[in-house]
């Protein structure tokens, strides 16, 4: 039964979320464009089912390498989303390959009609760090664009960041009296350059746009070992990174908005990966449609991700022998349980999988399937199904502090041509228990307070308005 201490925090955070709905705050919407959606200038081509999970095991592993690079370069965190050597340069815990998302966005304004003019870009969405940054004009080396190169010069509301009387930055480090910014990635991608202020200018929901004055930025002045993965290099139409991590330079952050919230499409639906870009939506933006019952969860953020506080698993209602303690985040930045937009698919901490595992084992024996022995990449239990029967899929439901996580089928399986696969693998890292990926998180908004540190979620359509 819950404490009263429970049922009291329970109100307050309704009442919260109802001041959402009703509140008169600002709030922004910006398209996320999955990298592999037809609408990308990254779309790797109409891809068969089989091509897309390949393509998405793919990209799980990548994102799994980047977490053991986040473990060992937040621990040591000056900042919540990248570390600062002695000689200024930031180093972001992510690589390119770990990015999955793009948007459009609109800088500058310059004297070209219709006045006010700005040109739009394509950036990378990069949740694991705080410095939005673009190639601008006079760049050398550079990594190649189609689109020029940011005319700051000719920008009416371009500004330099400089340096204070006693020749010190607030952000970067201070050159000849303006500030600078180097940003290394884990891939080994840098990108050197001056910092500034710009507009920057977003679509509305309502097909206007919005646009926000004086946004910190980088101007990026020397890039160097970026990749982009493109067959053809020159088609290339990304030109700098969106930075929306948890550090005081991000795009969130420097516009105060202190709730954010997503609801992601499911890419298995008709039209597949085509279909599956979606909204971030921040401030007076980030509302349910209601109607569902609203789950919380309070956060515990570390580093670049946010963390919730899971006590155990469920298998058609039994609780699995699993102890809280397995899923419990440690001092040190070890273990918990965390919700990750940027991974295709869910893992579990190998021991802790391999009792999941065991009891969807003991499940299907009762079914007229066989399990395939052949490595299916990163899923560790896939069934033929030779005779196409109709299989009633097991039920899963993760338990979090206060609230569950029930799994719809669809999330917690994949079809293929001749059988289906669990789409949960193991893994062998320390930085988190579990990572709850994007497939597992579809046909729900999930909205993240950074000011209450809490998480809601609840069920939605995320076809009718993500």
């Amino acid at each position: 039964m819950r404490s009263l201490s429970q049922y009291l925090l329970s109100c307050f955070l309704l009442l919260l979320l109802l001041d959402w709905v009703f509140a008169g705050r600002d709030g922004l919407t910006i398209k996320l464009i999955h990298r592999d959606s037809i609408e990308s200038p990254l779309y790797p081509g109409n891809l068969t089912m089989e091509q897309r999970i390949v393509r998405l095991n793919q990209q799980s592993k990548a994102r799994l390498e980047q977490m053991a690079l986040v473990a060992a370069m937040t621990r040591t965190a000056a900042t919540p989303n990248q570390t600062i050597d002695p000689n200024g340069i930031i180093h972001a815990p992510v690589t390119l390959q770990g990015i999955f998302y793009l948007a459009l966005v609109g800088i500058g304004t310059t004297k070209v009609e219709p006045y006010p003019y700005f040109e739009s870009y394509y950036f990378l969405v990069d949740t694991g760090s705080s410095v939005t940054w673009t190639q601008c004009e006079g760049c050398n080396p550079c990594f190649y664009q189609k689109p020029p190169f940011f005319p700051y010069r000719k920008s009416t509301t371009f500004s330099e960041s400089l340096c204070d009387s006693e020749g010190q930055c607030e952000f970067g480090t201070c050159e000849e009296g303006k500030c600078t910014y180097t940003l290394e990635y884990g891939s080994g991608a840098i990108t050197e350059g001056g910092l500034g202020f710009e507009k920057f200018t977003f679509n509305s929901n309502d097909g206007g746009v919005e646009a926000f004055d004086q946004l910190r930025f980088g101007c990026g002045f020397k890039q160097s070992n970026f990749d982009f993965e493109l067959a053809d290099p020159m088609q290339n139409e990304i030109v700098g990174i969106l930075g929306l991590g948890r550090g005081p330079t991000s795009l969130p952050n420097q516009l105060q908005f202190s709730d954010f919230s997503y609801c992601l499409r499911p890419w298995y639906n008709e039209g597949g990966v085509q279909e599956i870009s979606t909204f971030l939506r921040m401030g007076n933006d980030a509302r349910f449609q209601g109607g569902e019952t609203i789950h919380t969860t309070p956060l515990a953020p570390h580093g670049s991700h946010y963390f919730v506080t899971m006590v155990g698993i469920s298998f058609q209602g039994v609780r699995l022998p699993i102890e809280a303690s397995a899923f419990a985040r440690t001092p040190d930045g070890k273990g918990g349980c965390l919700l990750d937009t940027g991974s295709p698919w869910t893992v579990i901490q190998r021991k802790e999988y391999d009792i999941v595992r065991a009891a969807m084992q003991t499940y299907f024996r009762d079914f007229n399937v066989a399990q395939l022995p052949l490595d299916q990449g990163l899923f560790d239990l896939c069934y033929i199904n030779p005779n196409q029967e109709e299989i009633p899929y097991p039920s899963m439901t993760f338990h979090f502090h206060q609230t569950d996580f029930e799994i719809d089928e669809n999330q917690l399986f994949v079809n293929l041509e001749d059988g289906f696969c669990l789409a949960v693998g193991p893994h062998d890292h320390d930085y988190f228990s579990v990572l709850i990926g994007n497939h597992m998180q579809t046909n729900r908004r999930f909205i993240y307070n950074t000011e209450y540190n809490f998480l809601a979620f609840a069920r939605e359509d995320c076809k009718l308005a993500s």
